[in-house]
């Protein structure tokens, strides 16, 4: 479900409720959902933890997902699923910092992944 749609599917004040929990203005969540401002990778584990999975990474960032994120990349089968280094998520992300180390930690292995340093 992408981001618009769900905030659009809840009752009055929970949007609220979700963009203090991001640390965010309601504003800044409405300009991201309607796509007027960019989601990074960070802001998107946060939103798949706030709304619970019912908006994940992969609906947010459909185009490069895979990119970011390879363990959870559906396309896994055709590639070699046994290349790739699983990558925990945190369950609740407390403040900014842990989401960046995360999106960090992610990038390097991802890129290992790239190169074929995998090991």
């Amino acid at each position: 479900m992408n981001l618009k749609s769900y905030l659009s599917s809840l009752e009055r004040g929970a949007s609220s409720r979700i963009a203090s929990s991001l640390g965010i203005s309601i504003s800044y969540l409405s300009q991201m959902a309607s796509g007027k401002s960019p989601i990074s990778a960070a802001r998107c584990v946060a939103i798949e933890q706030a709304t619970h999975g019912a908006v994940t990474r992969r609906d947010i960032r459909p185009d490069d997902y895979w990119q970011i994120w390879p363990e959870i990349d559906d396309r896994l089968s055709e590639r070699g699923a046994e290349k790739v280094i699983p990558i925990p998520i945190p369950m609740r992300l407390h403040d900014n910092s842990e989401a960046r180390e995360q999106v960090a930690f992610t990038e390097k292995k991802v890129g290992a992944f790239i190169a074929g340093n995998n090991g």
